[in-house]
């Protein structure tokens, strides 16, 4: 890939309202390939189908966050209302 069309690629702009897909669907198929390859999905699948497993990935990785954040806002709070029984309050 030349400079040049790496540059016109990074220039796309990409909107918060932007799905996953379509941001992806704006990359060529090299850069889809060195995502797939990062998330050890092969490359030799339709950029379609790779699009679809990086999804599920992104997905997953996105939810096991969400669950990890709110395991550990939970159990702040079970700390300090822990805390303020033991104190008396």
């Amino acid at each position: 890939m030349t400079s040049s069309m790496s540059k016109d690629e990074d220039s796309k702009p990409i909107t918060l309202n932007l799905t996953i897909s379509a941001g992806l669907n704006r990359f060529k198929n090299t850069r889809i390939n060195g995502v797939s390859k990062a998330f050890g999905i092969s490359t030799k699948d339709t950029k379609k189908e790779k699009m679809e497993q990086i999804i599920s990935r992104l997905t997953t990785i996105l939810r096991m966050q969400k669950r990890t954040s709110t395991s550990k806002h939970m159990m702040r709070e079970m700390r300090n209302h822990q805390e303020l029984i033991l104190s008396g309050s």
